[in-house]
Parts: C-alpha cells; structure tokens; sequence
C-alpha cells in the first residue's frame, strides 16, 4: 500500500482527518496503519488485512497501555 503514491496519500489524509477529529472530541486515537509500529510483520498476518492472533494481542495491549 505504501508503495503506491495514491494510497499513501489517502492514508495521509485519513490520518489528518482522525487526528482532528480525536482532538475535537477529546477521543484518543492511535495511528497503526503501519503493522510495524506494533512489530508485527508480513508473517503476522493471513493475508493483506487480517492478523494473525500474536499480532492482535500486540494491538490489544498498545490500547489498554494508553
């Protein structure tokens, strides 16, 4: 995805977009569209935009940490 200008355009805008919204309402957001932010890597998932379960119980306690 991040290879491809458009995309990461799109992805910059959505995050533009939830970081104001966040900041308006008070909400807490956390940026993870990059799987490696959490370490999780190609292996950890089943295909583009599913996890396998050791990554999702990295994303699990990336929110109960904040």
């Amino acid at each position: 995805i991040r290879a491809e200008p458009h995309r990461t355009a799109a992805l910059a805008e959505a995050r533009r977009f939830l970081e104001e919204t966040a900041v308006r309402t008070g909400a807490r957001f956390l940026n993870l569209s990059d799987p490696a932010t959490l370490g999780c890597g190609e292996d950890d998932f089943y295909d583009a935009i599913h996890p396998r379960t050791p990554c999702v119980r990295r994303l699990l306690e990336r929110i109960v940490a904040r």
